[in-house]
């Protein structure tokens, strides 16, 4: 099964860069984070204003590989807020293993402080772990990362690789994949600034006019299934 995934966060890097200075605001969990977070964050950080403008060359980068998805042949297409949404749109009981190319600032593997793995301590799935259900699925991942992300230091039970925009030979071979089975686009709003949310909406209308048809809209978190977690529960 093959599997493109672009999360809008992914041309938020400049921001990325302004939170390594404003340690305070990391406080605040992701999850908790909504319009409020952001008019604090405007109004009491100080925040110059360039920081919350897209990267456009992410932005042409991510509008290349997901219209030549499109032109290659895929009509599984999904708009999701959140990037955990996926899973509802994953079989279960493959018959196949997954190829995934996430276009994303941050590899979801599971959010780290000290170690990779910390996020099992939640006991459910999230934006930030959500491939962790997928993990004896998947054959191969492919991450586009920003310069400025953070990088996986843990091993993984299939083949992972840490990818960039300027990596001219896998970029030519994500592009030349004939058939993908879901291509799932995600907003993020904990992570994407608000002014950058209008680039989901104009790629979702542009999809709609390309298909002339309503596209698949996904908006809840994944709460379906929380078994994984259930070899941790000492009881």
């Amino acid at each position: 099964m093959n599997i493109l995934t672009i999360d809008i966060d992914y041309i938020s890097n400049n921001y990325y860069e302004l939170l390594t200075t404003l340690h305070g605001f990391r406080e605040m969990p992701d999850h908790t984070r909504n319009k409020y977070y952001w008019e604090r964050m405007l109004q009491d950080s100080g925040v110059i204003e360039r920081y919350l403008e897209p990267n456009l060359h992410n932005l042409r980068f991510i509008n290349k590989i997901f219209y030549r998805a499109l032109f290659m042949g895929c009509d599984n297409v999904v708009f999701g807020y959140h990037h955990d949404g996926i899973l509802y749109h994953i079989p279960e009981n493959l018959n196949s293993k997954i190829f995934l190319v996430n276009i994303d600032h941050h590899h979801d593997l599971a959010r780290t402080t000290n170690g990779e793995y910390e996020a099992f301590k939640l006991g459910f799935y999230s934006e930030y772990n959500w491939l962790l259900k997928l993990e004896n699925d998947l054959d191969c991942y492919h991450w586009f990362k920003n310069k400025n992300s953070g990088s996986f230091r843990g091993s993984l039970p299939y083949a992972y690789k840490e990818c960039h925009k300027d990596d001219q030979e896998i970029v030519e071979g994500v592009m030349d994949i004939d058939g993908w089975d879901l291509i799932y686009v995600c907003l993020s709003p904990h992570h994407t600034p608000p002014k950058q949310w209008h680039y989901f909406w104009l790629m979702k209308e542009a999809y709609e006019h390309f298909v002339n048809k309503p596209a698949k809209l996904e908006t809840d978190h994944y709460e379906k299934d929380q078994t994984h977690f259930d070899t941790e529960i000492n009881e």
